[in-house]
């Protein structure tokens, strides 16, 4: 051929090149790597997208909230008390 380009049939049957396919073990390997793959940036778009919420984050959040919660109570009943002594010091001035 005046183009360079050899048919299979001009080749010598050692440089004949046939397509093969993968094996099915192969093939479902590559699947499952792809689909692992594919998991692993989901996570990775919806981790940066919603960020991590820890275990230890969502307890110390919780542990101001009763920290709050707990002040105010204290302050609620330190003014009770206060109003009750006031009481107490009207009725004995009397």
């Amino acid at each position: 051929m005046s183009d360079g380009l050899e048919t299979d049939e001009e080749r010598e049957p050692d440089e004949r090149r046939e397509f093969r396919r993968p094996p099915a073990l192969a093939q479902i390997a590559g699947s499952i790597l792809v689909a692992l793959a594919i998991a692993a940036i989901a996570v990775a778009v919806v981790t940066a997208k919603f960020g991590s919420t820890p275990v230890a984050e969502l307890e110390a959040r919780e542990e101001r909230i009763d920290a709050r919660l707990d002040a105010r109570e204290e302050r609620q009943k330190a003014r009770e008390d206060a109003r009750e002594e006031r009481l107490e010091a009207a009725e004995d001035g009397e």
